[in-house]
Parts: C-alpha cells; structure tokens; sequence
C-alpha cells in the first residue's frame, strides 16, 4: 500500500515526472478537448491535471483528486484557474454530482485501491451518458525492470527475509481481470492494449528513491545502513548494462483501457 506518511516533495515530483508521459497517452486515447468536463483521480502533483485544463479551456472544468495531501498541496498551486484539487480517494466520489462529467482519468492509481469494483462503480456513476473512462494499470506477471533488477541485488544483502519482500505489485491485473473489472461495473464497451514505457534515471540513487516511494519500496525503509550500502553496491552491478548517456534505461509495463459508458 502507499505510504500516506512517508511522502517527500522531491519524491513526489519524481514519481510525476515518469507517470506524466503515461497520464499524456491516456488523455491521447480519452479525446480530451475544449469544454470537457473532466476528473483526475490520482492527480499526484497536477502536472497532468494543468495539461488537460489548457486543452479543455475556459469552457472547460478540471477536477483532480489524491489521497497525499503534501501532493495536493503542490497541484492547487498550478495554473490554469479551471484545474481544482482537493483530498479525496477513488472508492469515494460522492462529493460528485451523478452523470457530471464528460471523461474521468486514473492514472496508474487502480492497482493502488483496496475496493477495484467500488472504483469503478463510482466512476460509470459521475460519468455522464457517452463519457468515457481512461486508465493504466500496472500489468500482472510482467514485473518492471527496476523492481527486477532491486529485487536481484536485495536477495543477495546478507540478512534480508525475501519472504516478508512482496514480489509484484499487490493490486497489479491480467487482462482478463481487468476486462472483467470494467463490464462489471457497466461500462458496455472497452479497449485494452499492453504498453511498454521506458524511464531514464539520472542516478542509482534515484532509481532507489523512485522504488522507495513505489508500491513495492516499503521494505527498504526495514534496511539498516551496512545492508542498504550492500544494496547500492549490489544494484551499481547489475545496473551497470542499462545506462546511456540519457541516464539509466529502465522499462515498466502497464495495460491501458479506455472504457465507455453508453447507458
């Protein structure tokens, strides 16, 4: 599970910076334009919730919600005006109208819900009739090379239980679980496509911060420093292969979805 304490402002820009170019692929795929009406659950930062407010304009409306109120704090001071964020949840929008809003975004948030179908029942209800839904997922069975790759060097760190180490995200979803997730929550059509992202790290250390503040970094917090050095020394080997003069190339993967409500 996130941690809902152990957020950083320098985390939590990093960890906007990867996800932005996804969040920009799903608006892509949703049809974001002038005058929609949209919601952002998961906002993060609000780097994408800014981007889809200048396209939607002033005809337009912006909602983002997050459930880190340091993330929050950072997204209400963007521009433009039509873009609001406030601390909220996924698995409850009732602080929304029914059939409100033109499309409604959940960038790799879905795996993070502890209540997947109630997520998606609340969405289909504030989604108006012919609004569409868009989001990314991490993808089960596929784990990124960055988890790979620290999972690796920590099984190597003397004295470290890979038994208490979570091996893949906890809510991460096959394709037919999240086709199944969707037409239970009545959206009446769908699509879905597997996406492979790639992510440049300018250092080991930001590699270990951006896992840190993942789904899967809490254990690291367990280390004492003589393992976590263990690690780092560890990871810089196996690491070694993948950097270019970019940074550190690292893919993830995740599943895409656009969902539309037609009733």
């Amino acid at each position: 599970m996130h941690s809902l304490t152990l957020d950083r402002s320098d985390l939590a820009r990093q960890h906007e910076d990867a996800r932005h170019a996804d969040g920009k692929r799903l608006v892509r795929a949703l049809g974001v334009s002038r005058g929609h009406k949209v919601l952002d659950i998961g906002c993060g930062t609000g780097r994408l919730g800014a981007h889809v407010a200048r396209i939607v304009g002033v005809d337009g409306e912006v909602i983002g919600i997050d459930p880190l109120p340091l993330r929050v704090a950072v997204a209400a001071r963007r521009e433009p005006a039509v873009f609001k964020a406030s601390v909220g949840v996924a698995e409850d929008l009732s602080r929304f109208e029914s059939d409100h809003f033109d499309l409604v975004s959940l960038n790799s948030v879905l795996h993070w819900s502890q209540d997947p179908p109630k997520v998606l029942s609340e969405v289909r209800r504030v989604l108006r009739r012919n609004g569409r839904l868009g989001l990314s997922v991490a993808n089960r069975g596929r784990v990124d090379q960055r988890t790979r790759l620290v999972l690796e060097a920590l099984s190597h760190v003397d004295g470290v239980d890979m038994g208490r180490v979570p091996s893949e995200v906890p809510g991460a979803v096959g394709w037919r679980q999240l086709s199944a997730l969707i037409n239970q929550a009545g959206f009446s059509s769908h699509t879905l496509s597997d996406e492979v992202l790639t992510d440049y790290h300018p250092s080991l250390d930001h590699v270990l911060a951006f896992h840190l503040n993942s789904a899967l970094g809490g254990f690291l917090l367990d280390l004492d420093d003589e393992q976590y050095e263990q690690l780092r020394r560890l990871l810089a080997e196996s690491i070694a292969p993948f950097t270019t003069s970019k940074g550190i190339r690292l893919e993830r993967y995740l599943i895409f979805a656009v969902a539309n409500r037609h009733r």
